[in-house]
C-alpha cells in the first residue's frame, strides 16, 4: 500500500485544505525539496544540475530559500547569471513581456543557487504561469547596475524529474536514496510525464485511503488518455483499461 508520508519530502496537508492554500504549500515545499536534494547530496549532483542549466563550475554551490537578495556585491562579481523559471507546463510560460522594462514593487525569489562565478535566481510554479512584473523584478536583481544581461530559461518540473531520474544509475548510498525520494515525491504529486501505473493505484480502490491518495489516482488516470494520444500505435494495457473504467469512482 502506498504511504506518501514515509517519503522525507512529502508533507501533511491537513484535512480538506483549500485548493489555493494547498497549491501554495506544495509550491514552497517542492522548491525546498529541490534545494535540499541539491544541498545534502554530494556536490557532484549540484554540479551536474548546474551543467544541465548551462552553468560551468567545479565548486560546491551555496543555497538560499525565499531571500530577497544575496547581496549586490556577490551578484555583481559573477559572470554567469541565470533567471530560472520552473513551471508545470512550458507552453503556459513563454515570455510575452520585456524583462528589461520598468518594474513596480519588490520581489522575493523562491531560491538562490550561487557559487564561485555564477548566480541562479529561481522562481517556481506548480500551477499557473510566471507573472510578468515578478519576473521583471527578479531580472533587475540579477542585472543590478551592470551592463551584463542575465540569461533566462524556463524548465518544467517534468524535465527536472527526467534529469534526476537520468543520473540515478550513477549514484549510490545516501545520494541515490535522496534522489529516489525526490523523484518519487514528484511522481506522487503528478509533476512528471506519464510513467506508468503503480500497484498503489489499484490498492486505492480497495482501501480508499485518504484525500492525497484520491488526488494521486485522479491525476494518473487523467494522464492515461494523453499518453495514448501521443503514442497511437500502443495498445492500452489491461491495467490501463481497468483503471480508466474505474476512474469514475476516484
Amino acid at each position: 500500500m502506498t504511504d506518501f508520508h514515509r517519503n522525507i519530502f512529502y508533507y501533511y496537508s491537513g484535512f480538506q485544505q483549500p485548493d489555493q492554500d494547498r497549491e501554495r504549500q506544495l509550491e514552497n515545499n517542492t522548491t525546498k525539496s529541490l534545494i535540499n536534494t541539491l544541498e545534502f547530496c554530494n556536490p557532484k549532483v549540484s554540479i551536474k544540475f548546474l551543467a544541465w542549466l548551462g552553468i560551468t563550475t567545479k565548486e560546491p554551490a551555496k543555497f538560499e530559500l525565499q531571500k530577497v537578495t544575496i547581496g549586490e556585491g556577490k551578484i555583481r562579481t559573477r559572470s554567469q547569471l541565470l533567471l530560472l523559471g520552473l513551471v508545470p507546463h512550458k507552453e503556459d510560460s513563454v515570455l510575452c513581456f520585456e524583462l528589461k522594462g520598468p518594474v513596480a514593487g519588490v520581489s522575493c525569489p523562491d531560491a538562490w543557487i550561487y557559487g564561485d562565478d555564477y548566480v541562479v535566481l529561481l522562481e517556481s510554479k506548480v500551477s499557473g504561469s510566471l507573472e510578468a512584473n515578478q519576473m521583471q523584478c527578479h531580472y533587475q536583481k540579477l542585472k543590478v547596475d551592470t551592463k551584463k544581461n542575465p540569461r533566462y530559461e524556463v524548465r518544467t518540473w517534468a524535465e527536472v524529474h527526467q534529469f534526476f531520474a537520468g543520473i540515478l544509475p550513477e549514484l549510490s548510498g545516501k545520494d541515490e536514496w535522496i534522489v529516489k525520494q525526490f523523484t518519487k515525491y514528484m511522481e506522487w504529486n503528478s509533476m512528471t510525464e506519464f510513467i506508468g501505473v503503480e500497484q498503489g493505484i489499484f490498492d486505492y480502490f480497495v482501501t480508499h485511503d485518504d484525500e492525497d491518495s484520491r488526488r494521486w489516482v485522479r491525476d494518473v488516470i487523467r494522464c492515461i488518455p494523453l499518453q495514448k494520444k501521443s503514442k497511437p500505435a500502443c495498445k492500452p494495457s489491461i491495467h490501463s483499461t481497468r483503471i480508466t473504467t474505474w476512474a469514475r469512482f476516484a
